[in-house]
């Protein structure tokens, strides 16, 4: 649910003609939200043992990424 509500406030407007400009604008987007990914993903098939390599390395940058975000980084001193 959350994907489709990011996929609908991302409305990129072509201003002037300049179909290429939005085109990389809506492509970062879609990058970024990690919508590109999980579209090509299943296009071929995955073994289970890089399976789950792949969840276990997002499992880690997620935590990683959450830490770096924090207000308050060092949170003892």
């Amino acid at each position: 649910m959350a994907k489709h509500l990011k996929f609908i406030a991302s409305a990129v407007m072509v201003q002037e003609g300049n179909v290429e400009g939005a085109y990389r604008t809506l492509n970062r987007i879609l990058t970024m939200d990690g919508l590109l990914e999980d579209t090509k993903r299943p296009r071929y098939n995955e073994k289970p043992c890089r399976q789950q390599q792949r969840e276990s390395y997002e499992r880690c940058r997620q935590i990683y990424n959450i830490e770096l975000n924090r207000a308050d980084l060092w949170q003892g001193c």
